[in-house]
């Protein structure tokens, strides 16, 4: 009897087990998005200070920084599994696994590894028919919008994420694609390193018709207009200066990255040639 009461008790653990959820921490607002895009809001247990959309995730506790996680507010959450798309160089990465927590770290340098990023995210969630329709749909909106950009034209732009010093990217980031499906000329895009510092007498040189403010707070517009070696540039002259796309539209790899290139794309075309 008593071999049997303990068969069915052991059995009733495993399944109580089983039907609990994963318990998942995402340190990286892209990486939220797309839990929350594939229907995956209920595993998560918590995020980073920076995960801000959808708004019920505010909700949430803050489990680490942007790509570096908080070793005792993952463990008080019994954490399964920790998702990033970036990860801070000597975080505790090494620490999680050995409480026996998945670290799943992803890449989010070119738009093309969005697919890689839903698909594994949809994997450890047991998601996967979600992940390939959001795959399909990310995909197709790329694709529709490129058509729209080839008859746009081409200005020639600048992208500036950092005013002191003045921080750009090249073509092959993924901020640069997305430059380029909006049919924006990136003035950097040649440059050897993705992320780089340059100087204000090279876009004296490149003479951008735009300049596009992201992934900076403040009134960098007001700094940018009062630099004095480009007060005799065009778009100075024109105030083609855009900060009106959302910095957590621009700068993330996620589920809003169309939503972002067709905001681009309306405010660039207005400095058409």
């Amino acid at each position: 009897m008593k071999k049997i009461v303990f068969v069915i008790l052991s059995f009733v653990c495993i399944l109580l087990t089983a039907a609990e959820p994963l318990r998942v921490v995402s340190l990286s607002p892209a990486v939220t998005e797309i839990v929350c895009a594939i229907g995956g809001r209920g595993n998560l247990v918590a995020r980073s200070n920076a995960c801000d959309y959808p708004e019920n995730v505010k909700t949430l506790p803050v489990a680490g920084k942007l790509g570096e996680p908080n070793i005792e507010v993952i463990s008080k959450l019994r954490a399964d599994v920790v998702i990033s798309d970036i990860a801070v160089p000597g975080a505790d990465w090494n620490t999680l696994r050995k409480m026996g927590v998945k670290v799943i770290l992803l890449k989010a340098e070119k738009i093309s590894m969005y697919r890689r990023n839903v698909s594994v995210i949809g994997k450890v969630l047991g998601r996967t028919a979600e992940a390939e329709t959001e795959c399909n749909r990310f995909y197709s909106e790329m694709t529709r919008l490129k058509k729209q950009s080839s008859s746009a034209g081409s200005p020639k732009a600048l992208v500036l994420l950092g005013i002191n010093p003045l921080v750009s990217c090249n073509n092959p980031s993924f901020i640069g694609e997305m430059l380029d499906i909006a049919g924006v000329s990136n003035i950097a895009g040649n440059v050897s390193r993705t992320y780089f510092v340059l100087s204000p007498e090279f876009v004296v040189e490149k003479n951008p018709d735009v300049v596009i403010l992201t992934g900076m707070s403040g009134d960098f517009r007001r700094a940018v207009e009062e630099m004095r070696v480009w007060r005799k540039l065009g778009f100075i002259k024109n105030r083609a200066i855009i900060d009106t796309v959302p910095n957590e539209l621009f700068c993330r790899l996620s589920p809003r990255t169309p939503l972002a290139i067709e905001l681009l794309m309306s405010e660039c075309r207005k400095y058409c040639k």
